[in-house]
């Protein structure tokens, strides 16, 4: 009977890349010759966590408009030097944030 991988070894680098998985953030699609299904294609994704300050300024433009728009969430990227991507998901997570605390 074959032992199968623990958690450890199923994400050790060695694993995925012997199983064809590349940890490249910058992969958007699978390479066209991967035949595997879309779940064995892991890309890791860094969790980005905001400073104070960021917090502080994001905060205070949320409390003016809960929705900025695009060419704002480019400013604010540029500034704090971020996808601009972040920006966006902070102020979805924020607007789900309150939905919740006002609902309680």
């Amino acid at each position: 009977m074959q032992r199968l991988p623990g958690i450890r070894e199923l994400f050790s680098e060695s694993f995925l890349l012997s199983n064809g998985i590349r940890l490249e953030s910058s992969m958007s699609h699978p390479p066209s010759s991967c035949t595997s299904p879309p779940s064995a294609n892991v890309t890791l994704h860094q969790r980005h966590r905001m400073s104070p300050y960021q917090e502080l300024l994001l905060g205070g433009i949320f409390r003016r408009t809960s929705y900025p728009s695009s060419s704002l969430r480019r400013r604010l990227a540029a500034q704090f030097d971020l996808d601009p991507r972040i920006i966006q998901v902070w102020f979805q997570n924020r607007r789900q944030k309150q939905r919740g605390t006002n609902r309680r």
